[in-house]
């Protein structure tokens, strides 16, 4: 066991040291940003029309589906513009239901905190502190080697999370990451994969997938949500200079810095148009939801 923990320790070492350069690698990018989310209900009291980040939820409808589709554009090291185009879904306030949504497709894998600075990440320059490393698994042939390599807190907290990491090996950069957490109110799990080593969007998430479950007062709510990135142009730094100058400047409250618009066409109720956008299917359960909404509205 032992060997095994000082083999990832010594690869995460390495990972730690390259991920501050890779954090900043990318000047700017614009892309297509489709995400789709599934909310259940399932339990739910006349709190839960208090809360201020919940929509109102419909008599007898427990579940509820929305799609958006958005041009997304990033400016190092922290601005994201994004703008809705289109969405479809069985509630008109589904996207407003948490303020907090977008920072979960907002990940920069290589920061040393996750969700606007909530939490620790296992990457973070400190991060040997406060978690556990073990080998799980190592994929591919020599040239290509991958290591999967899992992460436990060394204590409970919740700024703390749980999960694995891809790796690959040489250039130690990321190819795919889980982490779990919760807080007071929220418990989640977020997948992140990342492009392939050689690919302009090596350094950038071309997918996430949040599940999450909120509880407050007696009431409980599953949310689900599936993204995908589609990238446009992708603009990297050029000298390194640049990178280690911005390494140095101190990550700060990104609150300011997240605007969202929304065209004024975009809530499209048309499902056929956006058969054409989506880059994944509906499942067939989806496909109910929508047609049982398209009664209730």
């Amino acid at each position: 066991v032992n060997k095994h923990v000082s083999s990832a320790d010594s690869i995460m070492e390495k990972v730690i040291f390259f991920a501050p350069l890779y954090e900043r690698i990318i000047e700017s990018y614009k892309a297509e940003l489709y995400i789709k989310g599934w909310v259940n209900i399932r339990k739910k009291n006349h709190i839960l029309r208090y809360i201020p980040s919940m929509f109102r939820p419909k008599k007898g409808v427990r579940e509820y589906m929305m799609e958006t589709y958005s041009d997304l554009h990033f400016t190092a090291p922290d601005i994201y513009d994004q703008k809705v185009k289109a969405s479809v879904g069985t509630a008109s306030e589904f996207w407003e239901m948490d303020g907090r949504l977008p920072e979960y497709f907002h990940i920069n894998i290589y920061s040393s905190t996750l969700l606007y600075d909530k939490l620790l990440s296992p990457l973070a320059p400190n991060a040997k502190k406060y978690y556990t490393y073990r080998i799980d698994t190592v994929m591919g042939e020599r040239h290509a080697r991958q290591y999967k390599i899992r992460f436990m807190p060394k204590s409970k907290s919740f700024q703390l999370v749980g999960g694995y990491l891809i790796v690959s090996d040489n250039v130690w950069s990321v190819r795919e990451m889980r982490f779990s957490g919760r807080n007071e109110m929220v418990r989640f799990n977020n997948l992140v994969k990342m492009g392939n080593v050689g690919d302009s969007d090596e350094f950038l998430p071309l997918q996430y997938d949040v599940d999450a479950t909120f509880r407050f007062l007696g009431n409980v709510v599953d949310g689900t949500y599936e993204a995908v990135l589609d990238y446009k142009n992708i603009i990297q730094k050029t000298s390194g200079s640049d990178i280690r100058r911005s390494v140095k400047k101190s990550k700060y409250d990104l609150s300011d810095s997240y605007t969202l618009r929304t065209d004024t066409n975009a809530y499209l109720r048309d499902t056929a148009y956006f058969k054409t956008l989506r880059p994944i299917p509906l499942t067939p359960h989806e496909e109910t939801l929508y047609q049982l909404s398209l009664i209730h509205i």
